[in-house]
This record gives structure tokens, sequence and C-alpha cells, in this order.
């Protein structure tokens, strides 16, 4: 019984992370895409 609880818990945490990772790998990419996009805009004008 307490065994499987702690197995669920430890997979619900599992899952937060990834997607806490996932989302911290989103915005990441997305504030490097915007400095690229604020440089090539700079390069233009």
């Amino acid at each position: 019984m307490f065994k499987m609880k702690n197995r669920k818990l430890i997979l619900s945490y599992g899952i937060i992370g990834i997607v806490t990772l996932l989302i911290v790998l989103n915005v990441i990419q997305f504030i490097q895409n915007k400095r690229t996009y604020d440089s090539m805009a700079k390069q233009i004008l």
C-alpha cells in the first residue's frame, strides 16, 4: 500500500519536473530568438 503510494508520488514529481524543464528550455530558446531578432533588426536599420 505505502510503496504504491510512494511510487505514484515519485512519478507525479517526475512528470512535474519534466514539464518544468520543458517550459524553462522553451523560455530560454524564446529569449535567445528574441535577442537574435533584435540584433538582426538593428543591422537592417
